[in-house]
């Protein structure tokens, strides 16, 4: 066989060789914690068990009586607690008065839109057709496979050549993509669905691919939310970066990509107006996670020494808001306001704090050590540094030299997920996991800037080794 033939068929032989040991990687990290794999820390799990008991996209909360209040010169007033079992952190508290009101207990499943549908529907299916969590892990395995392939795909497309390969090594050895492959999270989804997003808008002609990325969009913000800002931002900077002869067509994405988000989380909106009373085509947990890090208990551990790990559980007994019996026909979207505007007045009446958990939230998001792994060990805590270092500077150069080529519809979608994601999370609760979605965006712009830079190592060489003007190389 031929130099040239042997080079034609090695990328895609390269390609699934970093695509399998992405697997082995994963697999090998989620068979040591697989202690991990029944654990339900986001209520992936529970909603999916509803899913497959045939009670609906719900979950499963009951009414406990806490204590009995008593009052001078009025009532006894019972103090009763909405919890998913008994001793769990409650979702609110309802005063009532002692042999009054009393909760229905004989419907226990609440219908919720608590956490976007996509990742817990995919939960459902895995577990229906596999019979365990274990399918889960499996599915997520795969799913790591396919991002590494996509993105290989993607930054081939874009003319990065061997460099491709090197995108796809960095998704295949992410430590954050790893670390979460056995937990049931959203992580890895979420970096897939990325992956898809890059690779279909690499792929589509210029006239669809404003359709392809919306869609693409639309289905990444019925995983994540944070996604929805990133459309529209997307289509505003594609509009800014396109050359001014191009700026007329370039003028459509402002409206297609939006459009096309709407059809795909619309269905999901109606849904909730339909059973929960009111427009949601994100979820009921965003007022949670923005009172998560503004709250006078965040504001103390921000002023403390931070020795110890701030404490979700103890904010979540005590930020559980009481709600009046008028409000429970539709209990977790009144909880989701209440916790909202207990946040807002925070956050408008405290501006310095405010300032602080921004920044606070600034390090938790980018910072290369996650707060989860503070105590780790010195050598394992200096090698995600290094690895972040590397990654980061050189996203930021690839990015740099993205904007000064002529893929205005690339630059633009990558900046839009950069901006948008750290604008969420400066505001909204954020950790380093939360940026797992974006390594499919920061190995492509990794892999890119390393070409540049390794191509202009080889000018510089090339420069030095040519003879002065003037002169003529000696035989």
């Amino acid at each position: 066989m031929s130099a040239p033939s042997t080079l034609r068929f090695s990328f895609p032989r390269l390609l699934a060789s970093i695509a399998l040991a992405a697997v082995v990687i994963r697999g090998s990290a989620a068979w040591s914690a697989r202690g991990l794999w029944e654990k339900d820390r986001d209520l992936y799990l529970s909603i999916a068990r509803q899913i497959l008991a045939g009670q609906g996209f719900s979950r499963p909360l009951v009414w406990v009586k806490s204590a009995v209040v008593p009052r001078e010169g009025a009532l006894e007033v019972v103090e009763w607690r909405l919890v998913p079992e008994p001793g769990a952190v409650p979702v609110c508290r309802v005063l009532a008065p002692a042999g009054g009101w009393s909760p229905d207990a004989s419907n226990p499943v609440q219908p919720t839109a608590y956490r976007p549908p996509l990742y817990p529907c995919l939960v459902a299916l895995m577990m229906w057709l596999c019979g365990g969590v274990w399918g889960v892990i499996l599915c997520q395995v795969v799913i790591g496979f396919f991002t590494v392939v996509l993105v290989g795909l993607a930054a081939k497309r874009l003319g990065l050549g061997e460099f491709s390969l090197l995108a796809g090594l960095i998704v295949a050895v992410d430590p954050l993509l790893v670390s979460y492959a056995p937990q049931v999270m959203t992580e890895t989804t979420a970096a897939g669905l990325v992956g898809f997003l890059l690779w279909s808008t690499s792929l589509s002609r210029e006239p669809w691919r404003p359709l392809a990325g919306g869609i693409s969009l639309g289905l990444c913000a019925l995983c994540r939310p944070t996604f929805l800002a990133a459309g529209l931002v997307w289509g505003l900077l594609w509009r800014l970066s396109a050359p001014r002869v191009d700026r007329s067509s370039a003028s459509r994405p402002l409206l297609i990509i939006p459009c096309a988000m709407f059809l795909m989380v619309a269905p999901w909106a109606i849904r909730n107006l339909k059973v929960l009373g009111d427009w949601i085509p994100a979820t009921t947990h965003g007022g949670y996670t923005l009172r998560l890090a503004h709250n006078p208990l965040y504001d103390a551990w921000l002023s403390g020494d931070r020795l110890v790990p701030y404490d979700g559980d103890k904010f979540a007994r005590y930020a559980a808001p009481q709600l009046g019996i008028d409000e429970l026909e539709h209990i977790e979207r009144e909880v989701d306001r209440a916790h909202a505007n207990a946040a807002w007045n925070h956050i408008w009446g405290h501006p310095w704090e405010t300032w602080n958990s921004a920044c606070s939230l600034w390090k938790r998001f980018w910072g290369p050590v996650p707060e989860s792994q503070s105590n780790a060990p010195i050598w394992l805590r200096l090698g995600l540094t290094i690895h972040w270092l590397l990654v980061g500077m050189s996203a930021m150069a690839g990015l740099w030299r993205l904007s000064g080529e002529s893929r205005s519809s690339m630059f633009s979608l990558c900046v839009a997920l950069l901006v948008s994601f750290t604008a969420a999370h400066t505001l909204y609760w954020a950790d380093a996991r939360m940026r797992a979605p974006l390594v499919p965006v920061l190995a492509l712009l990794s892999a890119n800037g390393c070409r540049w830079l390794v191509g202009r190592m080889r000018l510089c060489r090339i420069n030095e080794q040519q003879p002065p003007a003037g002169e003529f190389p000696q035989n």
